[in-house]
């Protein structure tokens, strides 16, 4: 597997005469965001995890952006917001190719939120389905 760091080195040749010379390069992509936030709503106090699919070479330096004049410099913090209200997340993703970013509303309801998923995503019919308590307390 190739290295996203690399040595180039330059070879200057004149008049029989030689020199060289080495530096490093990043020679990787930036970093790619997939999908952000799995949760889009929660309850003031009720803590939330700040979750994004990320990929690309590293080092990666994460920043989450809270929308509340809060910065984390964490991979998936658990937060809380302590008010109601409409929340920017933004979250950026820095490797030395570049700085990417990708960004969510979260909604935050002043009454705990109630989440529920099926067992079964596509039950056959008259098939019983049995629904999950998702709810985060």
């Amino acid at each position: 597997m190739l290295a996203p760091e690399q040595t180039v080195t330059a070879i200057l040749r004149h008049q029989g005469a030689e020199q060289t010379a080495a530096a490093p390069m990043w020679i990787g992509i930036p970093p790619l965001i997939g999908d952000l936030l799995p949760q889009s709503s929660v309850a003031v106090g009720q803590p939330i995890q700040l979750q994004a699919e990320i990929a690309g070479p590293g080092p990666l330096n994460t920043v989450w952006d809270l929308g509340d004049g809060r910065r984390l410099e964490l991979t998936e913090p658990s937060v809380v917001f302590p008010a109601a209200g409409q929340y920017h997340v933004a979250l950026y993703v820095t490797n030395p190719a570049g700085t990417v970013s990708r960004s969510a509303t979260v909604t935050v309801l002043p009454d705990p939120v109630a989440s529920f998923r099926p067992d079964d995503d596509a039950p056959a019919i008259a098939q019983p389905v049995t629904f999950v308590n998702a709810t985060q307390k």
